[in-house]
């Protein structure tokens, strides 16, 4: 098949989707994007970086997104996020065409100005299909364009191989955690994650558990933040910010966790939580729809009230430090559950067979 991707190409979750099609099959790959940087063995076609205002260059990446499209002639286009490259996808008129809607681009960018909901209904009508990754999104969908296209759930899976359950003693000596009973945060440093929350827990833990340790990857803009935060805390000895990492090191950090935690104010199916169920860990996750199509309250996790003005997240944390036993049995039953159903290969077998179908027809 010869692919034609369109999306933010500096996101992991699209290089993941990309390479699978690279790696599996006779498939011809072309990269449309805006970020990002040129693949082995993949097409690039740059497009113009947004600019104020973005109206203006949604206009004009489409004229050379056409011109691409005429030029390669896939067989199919595939445009991952809604925001932007939905608009610019579907001003082409290209068929069969495929889009993946993310999270924010449905929950949160649509309800920002009138104009952003205009454009979200325009980017939803032209598909031949829409995916996403829970059944809350595709609910989402719906209810802003209730003429959307038929929608079926692919998730961004995990390698099952890669993301297992395993002591990593080495990289607990190296931080000098040996002792230590971990919390671990991997969500982007911005408002959207309420990290700050987490910092307060831990500190507020602290005399319960002297020996609490929180891990903070991810990186965003309030880095410098969450830094005075813990100062302001005296938990700058209990906590640790690391920042983003490569895939390979983010599986050791969570290989080292007791606890894993998110608590985001809005999120489609987190490819981290998954990740997480994957290594076996022991999950504390907020209310929001999507967190509850794969964490069932004590049984593989703990779900708290999206309200964190409570003490809910405290208890929850203290009721996993203080039963280990607990922690072992909810994380066995997470990988089961991924094993069952967020496989990365499974899925992306799926979505090579809904591409031959739009292709024949």
């Amino acid at each position: 098949m010869r692919l034609c991707f369109l999306g933010p190409y500096s996101q992991i979750h699209l290089q993941r989707w990309v390479h699978w099609f690279r790696d599996n099959g006779d498939n011809e790959i072309h990269i449309c994007s805006s970020d990002g940087e040129p693949e082995m063995d993949c097409f690039w076609h740059p497009l113009l970086a947004p600019r104020s205002p973005k109206i203006l260059s949604y206009i004009r990446n489409t004229f050379i997104m056409k011109k691409i499209l005429r030029e390669i002639k896939p067989d199919l286009l595939h445009c991952h996020f809604l925001g932007g490259y939905g608009y610019i996808a579907a001003a082409c008129g290209f068929h069969p065409y495929v889009l993946t809607v993310w999270g924010s681009d449905v929950y949160l960018h649509p309800h920002t100005s009138i104009l952003h909901y205009w454009l979200a209904r325009y980017g939803l009508k032209s598909p031949d299909l829409i995916t996403g990754d829970a059944k809350d999104i595709l609910r989402a969908v719906k209810q802003l364009e209730p003429n959307s296209a038929p929608s079926d759930i692919i998730q961004w899976g995990v390698e099952l191989d890669d993301f297992i359950y395993k002591d990593n003693l080495a990289l607990r000596k190296k931080l000098n955690l040996t002792d230590k009973l971990i919390l671990i945060s991997v969500r982007q440093f911005e408002t959207l994650y309420n990290i700050p929350r987490i910092l307060e827990a831990t500190a507020n833990l602290q005399s319960q558990f002297p020996n609490l340790h929180t891990l903070f990857l991810g990186g965003g803009s309030l880095q410098n933040e969450l830094e005075i935060l813990a100062r302001k805390l005296n938990i700058t000895d209990k906590i640790t910010i690391i920042g983003k990492v490569p895939r390979k090191e983010l599986i050791s950090y969570l290989q080292i966790a007791d606890i894993y935690i998110s608590i985001p104010n809005s999120d489609s199916t987190s490819v981290a939580l998954l990740e997480a169920m994957a290594i076996e860990k022991a999950i504390i996750v907020n209310d929001l729809a999507a967190n509850k199509e794969w964490i069932k309250d004590d049984f593989n996790g703990l779900i708290i009230p999206s309200d964190l003005a409570s003490d809910a997240l405290e208890k929850a944390i203290t009721m996993l430090l203080l039963n280990p036993e607990k922690r072992q049995l909810f994380g066995k039953r997470s990988r089961s559950i991924v094993e069952e159903s967020a496989s990365n290969d499974i899925n992306m077998k799926k979505m090579e067979a809904y591409y031959n179908k739009l292709i024949k027809k």
